[in-house]
């Protein structure tokens, strides 16, 4: 038997973990969908109506996708009760998104950090004058 402060901290890792997983789930769900729905617009809805009207029409099914998964991932890997949790595995997705999509679309355009960053500074000392 585990002192009672030990099991407390036993309960908040167990808490920690399925958060983890179930952004992570939620991740590869939407990452997958997104991957999916890619070519299809690129290849059929672009040509047919422009960049942004095919990115408008794709925006509700993607969305309805994302409800969808976050629904399913809280039911199936039994989050805790309450907004913080699933806000926290959003949270978790959200940032593997950023570490998945960023290095990928430097890479395809061919630029570096700093060059992605360049325009955002110059943007912002502009707007401060």
């Amino acid at each position: 038997m585990l002192p009672p402060g030990r099991d407390r901290a036993r309960g908040r890792e167990t808490a920690v973990m399925k958060v983890l997983k179930a952004g992570l789930l939620y991740f590869a769900l939407v990452s997958g969908a997104g991957f999916r729905r890619g070519p299809v617009r690129i290849l059929w809805a672009v040509p047919r109506f422009g960049e942004r009207t095919a990115e408008l029409r794709e925006s509700p099914a993607l969305f309805a996708v994302f409800l969808a998964a976050a629904r399913w991932v809280v039911r199936s890997r039994a989050l805790p009760p309450g907004a913080s949790s699933r806000l926290r595995m959003a949270g978790v997705a959200f940032g593997l998104r950023l570490a998945a999509e960023n290095p990928l679309v430097l890479w395809h355009r061919g630029r570096s950090v700093r060059d992605s960053l360049a325009p955002a500074t110059r943007c912002r000392a502009q707007s401060c004058i």
